[in-house]
């Protein structure tokens, strides 16, 4: 059954967040193509460069915007379909809680992973250099040989994984403060501080 809820997981917050992937991939093939034609363009052409910036600007927007509406996705999604809308659905299946809350945490690690993937990729396609992975190869193998460097290197990502962790702990926690606080009859945004 818990096989079933994660998948009904991703198929319900997929959607949106293939969107939001579409959305900054379009505008970053926009923007690699239009840097190719900007190289080759024998004149200056001022509106065209203007339009270029403004298209980079609004790639570089996306990106940071897409981060903050994909955790605001899952904060309304939960809502939406636990206690809104959706809720009596969602009550309704015969499964347990904890098999619910477990399969929308497989599916934010699924998120996390799709995210530290898809933002570098798009980021050297707007740059059409792709340099970066090889850049990230070449200075991992430097930090293998380097002991000095390996611990900073375990340091860093250390940081890094308890930066996303902490994100996603947070997350959950707003999942069970809200299913706490839900589970009485009166009092139930009151109670969900609380239990948060």
């Amino acid at each position: 059954m818990l096989g079933k809820l994660i998948k009904n997981e991703f198929v319900n917050r997929w959607k949106s967040i293939l969107g939001i992937y579409g959305v900054i991939s379009v505008l970053g093939l926009v923007y690699a193509l239009c840097t190719y034609i900007m190289d080759k363009m024998t004149i200056i052409n001022t509106h065209f460069e203007t339009f270029v910036a403004i298209i980079m600007i609004t790639f570089i927007l996306s990106l940071y915007t897409s981060l903050v509406a994909i955790v605001l996705q899952s904060f309304n999604d939960y809502g939406r379909r636990f206690f809104k809308e959706q809720g009596y659905l969602t009550h309704t299946l015969p499964v347990k809680t904890i098999h619910l809350l477990l399969a929308r945490m497989i599916c934010d690690l699924c998120i996390c992973a799709s995210m530290g993937f898809f933002y570098p990729f798009m980021i050297c396609v707007a740059t059409r250099d792709f340099s970066l992975f090889n850049d990230i190869a070449r200075h991992i193998s430097y930090f293998v040989d380097n002991e000095s460097v390996l611990a900073l290197l375990s340091e860093l990502t250390t940081l890094v994984v308890v930066t996303v962790l902490f994100v996603l702990v947070g997350i959950w926690a707003y999942y069970a403060a809200y299913a706490i606080g839900h589970s009485f009859s009166s009092g139930k945004r009151a109670l969900s501080v609380v239990a948060y």
